[in-house]
């Protein structure tokens, strides 16, 4: 259940910054912390598109809702488990750091990293050995990844193959932006892709990165015309989603022979 409120800003509140006004708001409803968490995690529209900035600054005439959810107490779910690392299905919201995740398992070692809003297949390991031998096995192209990820509007073709160089481009409001160059500088990535669906005014894309490079789906996505619904970093498109909507869907770890895959249906994994 979740609960949802929505204004239109009055001569009285102009210049405020979004924080400030739905504090001044919600003040009976909502602890300021509460609403910082909120906008933090998406849960923020202004003027038809998600502001993850509690900082910016309110013009007369702005449209704002905002949604509270529920606290969920769902449990982790456990994919995959042996003697060496596990799998879990990670939901929107966890940041992929060490000290988050050992908050749930202590003593554990995060193998990889998915962006916070990110949910789906995640590896930890249960020792740093195998932690750093998990990496080289990510390095090595030995653990296959498969995404699925709900883009605005239509590619020009169902599917392609995407290889270039991300290189840093700049930042927006604190955050480092990318883009892709055909001859460098830059890391090399290659994405293959493919789409599985239309939905409505959006398309879902199945992406298999061969590379895993900061941002490299997020980029690649935007390069073929087909940001990510969500994404507030690259797409200008507009749309209100409540996270970015990137999937992990399946691991394929071939030297053990071994294929996980999130038990969360796309679309209800927030």
């Amino acid at each position: 259940m979740s609960q949802i409120y929505t204004f239109t800003i009055s001569d009285e509140f102009k210049d405020f910054t979004l924080h400030r006004f739905l504090t001044d708001k919600l003040k009976e409803l909502q602890s300021g912390k509460q609403i910082k968490k909120a906008i933090e995690d998406g849960k923020c529209v202004v003027n038809g598109r998600m502001e993850r900035f509690g900082s910016i600054k309110l013009l007369v005439n702005d449209s704002i809702s905002i949604q509270f959810d529920k606290k969920n107490t769902q449990k982790v779910q456990i994919l995959f488990e042996n003697e060496e690392f596990f799998a879990i299905d990670k939901w929107a919201g966890l940041i992929c750091e060490d000290t988050a995740v050992r908050k749930f398992f202590p003593g554990t070692f995060l193998i990889h990293r998915l962006d916070k809003e990110t949910t789906g297949v995640l590896l930890i390991a249960k020792s740093e050995p195998v932690k750093k031998r998990f990496i080289e096995l990510f390095r090595e192209g030995k653990i296959l990844k498969q995404y699925l990820a709900l883009c605005s509007g239509y590619p020009s073709k169902n599917s392609g193959s995407i290889k270039n160089f991300l290189t840093k481009q700049g930042e927006f409001k604190g955050q480092t932006l990318y883009k892709g160059t055909l001859d460098g500088p830059g890391q090399y990535a290659e994405t293959h892709w493919k789409v599985l669906k239309k939905v409505g005014n959006d398309t879902l894309i199945e992406c298999r990165p061969i590379t895993g490079r900061t941002h490299q789906l997020r980029v690649h996505l935007k390069e073929i015309g087909c940001p990510i619904v969500g994404d507030v970093l690259y797409n200008k498109k507009g749309g209100i989603s409540p996270r970015m909507m990137l999937h992990a869907q399946k691991l394929e770890i071939v030297p053990l022979g071994i294929i996980i895959e999130s038990h969360e249906s796309f679309f209800t994994a927030t």
